[in-house]
């Protein structure tokens, strides 16, 4: 019926459209409606909840009530906009259901457009439990000890609190614990009990167990006896006994004390740490008890050194060696009683508790061990004594210091009772020390070998032991240090007491000096080389001469020497000057005899510092037919000088052979740089016509001069016919040629040479190798068929040593001009030479790596 109705009515008012629209408007069927009354508008919201505060877990329903501008009120909960202040403590969803998350105060939000309002919601969290602990995590005490207990209430929200001031304490057992304040509690008696901690409703718990009252009754220390190496430790422990039985590890609460701290040292933990050998006893005390244990500190070997050093015997005699042991704690030891012994060759020589008796000729090592450690020498035994050592002999050495190099020159008199007494002159970085006497002992052994030692002088504030080995027929040596205080080495030289005299010294001398100058534009010292002549009449007088000087490059040549004096006192120490127009120099001259002297300067810095000799020349009249042959040369080394220094100060020595042809030709070859390289020479030289015995030679490192450009000039004295001086005067570009070399050319009188031309035994004398590593002397016998054996005496960083030369050692390939190659080793390493053999009594040798230079001189 209702469908019909609307169906008549839409037609109706169809129908009306229709006739509107069929016959224009009609204001009957146009009226507007009437209007409509205004919406109220929202004003205000309230937030209300059934409580201001919820457990945490829980949830509420909250209710939002919207008051409109007509004075009507509706519930707008599900309408507006839920928020809450901290969703970590409250949460709230769109319809206004609000969860307690975790304890603490939010604030609830709900908004419609710019209309809100908020309500404060307290969440609290629910108390879960409450524990009970001991602060100190002591649930065992002994009487009397104090406790304290601390109470931690849990909640659900995962938060704890400390309660113990606001907790209910109580003790199940008030004669065993009794509650002292909160969460204190004293220990009466022995026995359990519980501690109970309430609050809010619930309670906490902690078991106690009292010990009856126990006391330390003693302290035992292990290990006992105790015993450390000097430099290691030992952890001593300290266990306690106590009046109930038990034992506990006290180390680290025990007082720790020591009796002698210079021998060890102890840590409050108990660890000893060795210092020096030696009994100390070592203590440990807890209140009233302490007990003590003797400690031993042992040194440890670490060398053991054999005196003395390398010495010799006759076949049949006997000589006793001490073993010293050197420990850690740097103290020694004899041990010549107890260590065991050995002899490397008893066929040589054989030892008992460090006697060692002569068998058979030839050097063995003799060796002491003790602990693991072993210390040897060697022992050169031979069937008779090679020479006597006494009377006068004079000497020189050269050494280095903070300036460069340092020269001393003097005499001894050997009393033939192992007693020295003489007079040495030094010129080093302390100055100028003139006639200063010597004192000191000496002792020979019968190869040729021994030490003399100068007591502490002006020269030598320390003192100072030489090595030295005797050659040629005794009446000369070479010198060696041999202690810890320097790096000296030298030449002796016998005097013959019947020139030392003004009256001895007569003739023209060939002098040659080197050192370091003062006529120089550095700040350091530079190398200077001098050669010369002066004639000297018997009485005391100089009356001509001239000279040549290579200062650094710097060549002043033909200089001629003005009249001058010179005298000689006793031990045949003299003075000479030399004077030029330039000035004079002053030096305290020693003769050896007649033909020969040793020169030191003796003017103070900044004047030059050399040390030299002059030697006798033979009288003829020299030219150039009377340089004529085969002449070996060694050009030395100059000596070191301080770093900063342009020119460097460890050139090779120039080494080779010149041949002469008697005329103006000169060729040969030089081996300068190391025992493989060298160069082929050619050249040419010119003797002055005034038959002095002084000319130039000039150098070219190829056969033939033609389109050489290396040109090297030299000047040259002659002492002899058989003997050269020769001293540096060209200046290449490059620091090589600023080093004033000089040294001697000696003729070889015996070519064609073989390998049997060096037979018997020789001194190797290096001439100035100023080494920081290792000063050395050699005593070798070459069998004449390419094998060496003997012994090396030698100084290097840790003290001195004296080793048996063992295979293989060989001298091979020396040629019908003399030159051939050494190879050595010593404790330095394998060392390699090359040599030029002068005579069957001199060869002239070249060594690399380390370098150095010398002769080989026969005894």
């Amino acid at each position: 019926m209702r469908l019909k109705i609307a169906l008549c009515t839409l037609a109706v008012l169809l129908v009306s459209s229709l006739i509107g629209c069929g016959s224009g408007s009609s204001s009957s069927f146009n009226t507007p409606p009437p209007p409509s009354s205004p919406q109220p508008a929202l004003v205000s919201i309230t937030v209300s909840s059934s409580s201001s505060s919820l457990a945490v877990g829980k949830s509420e329903q909250l209710t939002a009530t919207g008051k409109y501008s007509d004075g009507s009120s509706k519930n707008v909960t599900s309408k507006v906009t839920w928020s809450s202040s901290s969703s970590a403590i409250a949460t709230v969803s769109s319809s206004g259901v609000v969860t307690g998350i975790k304890g603490g105060t939010v604030t609830i939000s709900a908004k419609e457009g710019n209309i809100g309002s908020t309500a404060g919601l307290t969440v609290n969290a629910i108390l879960e439990s409450v524990s009970v602990a001991e602060v100190n995590d002591q649930y065992s005490a002994n009487v009397g000890s104090a406790l304290q207990f601390s109470a931690t209430a849990t909640y659900n929200d995962g938060t704890s609190q400390n309660v113990t001031s606001s907790a209910a304490w109580t003790s199940t057992a008030t004669a065993i614990a009794k509650l002292s304040g909160p969460g204190d509690f004293t220990a009466l008696s022995a026995g359990t009990a519980t501690i109970q901690a309430s609050f809010d409703g619930m309670v906490g718990t902690a078991v106690v167990h009292v010990n009856a009252l126990v006391s330390l009754t003693s302290i035992a220390i292990s290990p006992n006896p105790g015993a450390v190496n000097v430099a290691s430790s030992q952890q001593l422990t300290a266990t306690g006994t106590y009046s109930d039985g038990s034992k506990q590890n006290i180390s680290s609460t025990v007082v720790w004390q020591i009796s002698n701290t210079t021998k060890a040292s102890i840590t409050s933990a108990g660890l000893v740490t060795g210092i020096k050998g030696g009994q100390v006893t070592v203590t440990a005390t807890s209140g009233s008890v302490s007990n003590s244990i003797q400690l031993t500190v042992s040194a440890v070997l670490q060398s053991i050194v054999l005196n003395p050093p390398g010495p010799a015997i006759v076949i049949g005699n006997q000589q006793q060696f001490t073993a010293t042991g050197n420990y850690n704690d740097g103290s020694v030891q004899d041990l010549t009683s107890t260590a065991t012994w050995n002899s490397s060759d008893a066929t040589k020589a054989t030892v008992s508790a460090g006697a060692a008796t002569g068998v058979a000729v030839g050097p063995v090592t003799i060796s002491a061990s003790a602990a693991g450690v072993n210390g040897s020498t060697a022992l050169n035994v031979v069937a008779s004594v090679y020479s006597t050592f006494s009377g006068g002999y004079a000497f020189t050495l050269s050494s280095k210091d903070s300036r460069g190099p340092a020269f001393f020159a003097g005499a001894i008199n050997a009393d033939g009772n192992g007693n020295i007494t003489g007079v040495e002159d030094s010129n080093t970085a302390a100055g100028v020390m003139q006639n200063v006497a010597i004192t000191g002992t000496y002792v020979m052994y019968p190869d040729g070998r021994g030490n003399i030692v100068f007591n502490a002088n002006q020269c030598h504030p320390s003192g100072i032991t030489l090595r030295i080995m005797l050659s040629a027929g005794g009446t000369a040596g070479s010198l060696s240090e041999f202690d810890n205080f320097g790096v000296a080495n030298g030449t002796l030289a016998q005097q013959n007491a019947a020139a030392l005299n003004a009256a001895g010294i007569t003739g023209n001398y060939v002098f040659s000096t080197l050192g370091i100058g003062s006529g120089n534009t550095y700040s350091v010292p530079a190398p200077v080389g001098d050669a010369g002549i002066f004639s000297a009449n018997g009485a005391g007088a100089i009356s001509s001469g001239e000279e040549d000087l290579d200062e650094n490059g710097t060549i002043s040549a033909h200089v001629s020497l003005l009249s001058s004096a010179y005298s000689v006192g006793a031990n045949g120490r003299g003075a000479l000057q030399l004077i030029t127009a330039s000035g004079t120099v002053n030096y305290v001259i020693y003769v050896i005899d007649s033909t020969k002297l040793n020169l030191i300067s003796s003017d103070p810095a900044p004047a030059d510092t050399v040390l030299g000799v002059a030697e006798l020349q033979t009288n003829t009249v020299y030219g150039a037919s009377t340089v004529s042959g085969s002449y070996a040369f060694l050009l030395n080394r100059p000596l070191a000088v301080p770093s900063g220094q342009s020119s460097a100060g460890v050139e090779y020595g120039d080494f080779g052979y010149y041949a002469f042809d008697g005329v103006s030709s000169v060729t040969g070859w030089r081996d300068n740089i190391g025992v493989a390289g060298g160069f082929s020479i050619s050249g040419t030289y010119a003797m002055d016509s005034s038959g002095s015995g002084r000319g130039t030679v000039t150098i070219y490192d190829c056969a033939t001069p033609a389109g050489c450009t290396d040109e090297r000039m030299y000047v040259v004295y002659q002492v002899s016919t058989t003997k050269l001086i020769l001293l540096q005067t060209y200046a290449l570009p490059g620091w090589v040629s600023t080093n004033p070399l000089i040294g001697e050319a000696d003729l070889q009188p015996d070519a064609p040479y073989t390998d049997g031309s060096v037979a018997g035994n020789y001194v190797v004398h290096q001439v100035n190798p100023i080494a920081s590593f290792s000063e050395n002397l050699l005593l070798l016998s070459f069998d004449g068929n390419g094998n060496i054996g003997g012994i090396v005496d030698q100084w290097q960083a840790g003290g001195m040593s004296s080793t048996v030369v063992v295979n293989p050692f060989y001298i091979y390939a020396i040629n019908n001009l003399g030159a051939g190659t050494i190879e050595l080793t010593t404790p330095v390493g394998t060392q390699d030479y090359r040599c030029y053999v002068v005579s069957p009594q001199k060869v002239w040798f070249h060594a690399v790596n380390p370098d150095g230079d010398g002769s080989i001189d026969q005894q």
